[in-house]
C-alpha cells in the first residue's frame, strides 16, 4: 500500500498538539464552551437581528481580513468559518448581513473551484477543503447578487437621505450615520462587484473578459474610501479564555488592528 506524505503532511505532524504551533489547541482553556451558529443564537451569545451600522461594518471587515488569510493558503475552517454568520446565513434576519453572508461563501465557493480546476498549486499554497461547511449550494448566484443588489439600492436611499444640504445647520449625529451608511454601502457593493466578476469567468463568451476586467476595475476604485472609512466598525475581539466563539457583531474592543493590506492584496 502506497501512502501519500506530502511536504504538508509532514509540517502538520511536526506542528500537531503543540499549543504554540498548532493553531487548533485549546491548550489550558478547559473551561471553554463552543456554540454553534444555532445555539449562540439560542443563548442570545449573538445578533440576526437590528444590528447597527458599526457591527455590520466591523463584521464584514472582519470577514475580509479571513477571506484574504485563507486565499494567503490558511485553511477555511480557521478563517472565514470562524464567523458563525456564515454557517448558516438562512438564519440571519438583517437583509445587509444576510446578503454579504451568502455573498462571501459564493466568493468562496467560485475561487475555490477555479483553484481546483487549474491545479497549478501546492498543499501549502491553497487549501481547498470545506471540512463538511455548506457553501450556499442552494442558492443561486445570479439570487446572491440580486440580494446585494437590493441592500445596495436601499443603503444608496440612505445616503442620500443623509447627506447634508447647502447652507444647512449641519447636525453632527446625522454626519455620523451619513457617513456609515456610505461605508456600508462601499463595502456591499463592492462584495457584488468582486462577485460578479468572478462569476463572468465561469461564462464561456469571449466578452465575459472584459465584463470582468471592468467590474475589477470599479471595485478597485471603492478601495480607497473602504480603507479610509474603517474607523467606523467595531472590530473583533477573539478572547477564547472566557468562553464561547468569535462573535463579530456584539463584541466590543478599544484595540483595532490595521486591515489596509487585506484592501491592497484585493487591489492586486
Amino acid at each position: 500500500m502506497v501512502m501519500k506524505f506530502g511536504l504538508f503532511e509532514a509540517m502538520s505532524a511536526i506542528e500537531m498538539m503543540d499549543p504554540k504551533m498548532d493553531a487548533g489547541m485549546i491548550g489550558n482553556q478547559v473551561n471553554r464552551k463552543v456554540l454553534n451558529f444555532e445555539q449562540a443564537i439560542k443563548e442570545g451569545a449573538i445578533k440576526v437581528k437590528d444590528l447597527s451600522l458599526p457591527e455590520l461594518i466591523g463584521i464584514i471587515d472582519t470577514c475580509f481580513c479571513c477571506l484574504i488569510t485563507w486565499l494567503e493558503g490558511h485553511s477555511l475552517a480557521q478563517t472565514v468559518f470562524t464567523c458563525l454568520y456564515v454557517h448558516n446565513p438562512d438564519l440571519i434576519e438583517e437583509p445587509a448581513l444576510k446578503a454579504f453572508a451568502l455573498g462571501l461563501l459564493k466568493v468562496c465557493d467560485i475561487a475555490r473551484e477555479k483553484v481546483n480546476k487549474a491545479a497549478v498549486f501546492e498543499e501549502e499554497d491553497f487549501q481547498a477543503m470545506t471540512y463538511g461547511f455548506k457553501m450556499a449550494n442552494n442558492v443561486t448566484d445570479l439570487r446572491v447578487t440580486g440580494m446585494l443588489k437590493d441592500v445596495e439600492d436601499e443603503l444608496q436611499r440612505k445616503v442620500k437621505s443623509t447627506r447634508s444640504r447647502q447652507g444647512e445647520q449641519r447636525n453632527p449625529e446625522v454626519e455620523l450615520e451619513h457617513q456609515q451608511c456610505l461605508a456600508l454601502f462601499n463595502r456591499i457593493k463592492f462584495t457584488r462587484l468582486l462577485l460578479t466578476a468572478l462569476i463572468a469567468f465561469t461564462k464561456k463568451e469571449t466578452s465575459s473578459v472584459t465584463e470582468a476586467q471592468k467590474l475589477v476595475a470599479q471595485a478597485a476604485d471603492l478601495l480607497p474610501p473602504i480603507h479610509s472609512s474603517i474607523q467606523y466598525g467595531i472590530q473583533s475581539q477573539n478572547d477564547t479564555t472566557k468562553g464561547g466563539n468569535t462573535n463579530f457583531a456584539t463584541t466590543k474592543s478599544s484595540s483595532r488592528f490595521d486591515i489596509g493590506l487585506v484592501y491592497k492584496e484585493c487591489a492586486h
